[in-house]
């Protein structure tokens, strides 16, 4: 009977180190699985910031075209209300100075928004940023744990 209960003891503990083996393994399979997932989300966020870092180049580049396209519209139409000076009553040259303020409002309108478009890119942007910093450390402090 000595030999019996050691070896029922001993198959006892042999099944006990294969279940914590087996069990082990699930957690390491399970964070291994979870490690991926925080990785996957990372670059998603990560591809994400880049292109929303693209499309804020392109809405600065257009801006600085309508910049440019405005100052040479003011520009041609200075010179042409110059030269039909002369030639234009006091009415007429009014009409047309009215006219070119309402352009040049229109322009400047058209710049502020573009200013903001790009205001709300950038807060966008940080936020995304401050998602991917929180998916990071979590990651992280799961790995430590």
């Amino acid at each position: 009977t000595a030999q019996q209960n050691a070896a029922t003891q001993a198959e006892m503990t042999q099944k006990q180190a294969s279940t914590s083996a087996a069990t082990m393994k699930q957690q390491q399979q399970q964070q291994q699985r979870e490690q991926q997932q925080a990785l996957l989300y990372l670059q998603n966020q990560q591809a994400q910031e880049l292109e929303l870092q693209q499309y804020l180049q392109h809405q600065k580049a257009q801006s600085a075209e309508a910049a440019s396209a405005t100052a040479q519209q003011n520009a041609a139409t200075q010179a042409e209300m110059t030269q039909k000076q002369a030639s234009t009553s006091a009415a007429t040259m009014k009409q047309q100075q009215q006219q070119q303020q309402r352009e040049q409002q229109q322009a400047l309108l058209y710049l502020q928004n573009q200013q903001a478009q790009e205001l709300e890119l950038q807060q966008y942007l940080q936020h995304q940023k401050a998602q991917s910093a929180e998916a990071a450390s979590a990651t992280a402090q799961q790995n430590a744990a």
